[in-house]
């Protein structure tokens, strides 16, 4: 239950800050859960990935098999087919807890997509760890 009085605090500054720059909150996209998998782990990604700017994703519950440790997962856009900084995949640790949050930078590869196939696996980067896989999102850019 932690985890989410902490996103809601974060959600409610960005919304405050927004505002005292004039701009309209509602333009920003909310994160969200958009990927559960049988081992509970959770994906949170916006709906919209703004062009040229990071998107920012999180997850929770992300840990090995015994439970002791975070998950080391690859995330590719496309299946891999859109580079992220050169690189097939971004990897991502999570932390004891399984949490994490990160920012994938905008690739301009991407300009003129309407939108993009984010893929989240694990399983193979570290020894005992929760096999996942398959399309964890599609973002409309």
């Amino acid at each position: 239950m932690g985890g989410m009085n902490i996103r809601n605090n974060i959600a409610r500054i960005g919304a405050t800050a927004l505002i005292g720059c004039g701009l309209v909150a509602t333009s920003v996209p909310a994160p969200q859960v958009v990927h559960t998998y049988a081992d509970s782990a959770q994906f949170i990604a916006p709906d919209v990935w703004v062009e040229g700017q990071d998107l920012n994703i999180g997850g929770e519950g992300f840990k090995t098999a015994d439970g002791t440790s975070g998950s080391v997962l690859a995330l590719k856009l496309n299946k891999g087919a859109v580079k992220i900084n050169g690189q097939d995949y971004l990897e991502i640790h999570a932390d004891e807890a399984g949490n994490f949050s990160v920012a994938i930078p905008w690739q301009e590869e991407l300009h003129g997509s309407v939108s993009v196939d984010i893929y989240l696996l694990s399983g193979s980067l570290k020894d005992g760890d929760v096999p996942r896989g398959g399309k964890a999102a599609t973002v409309t850019i």
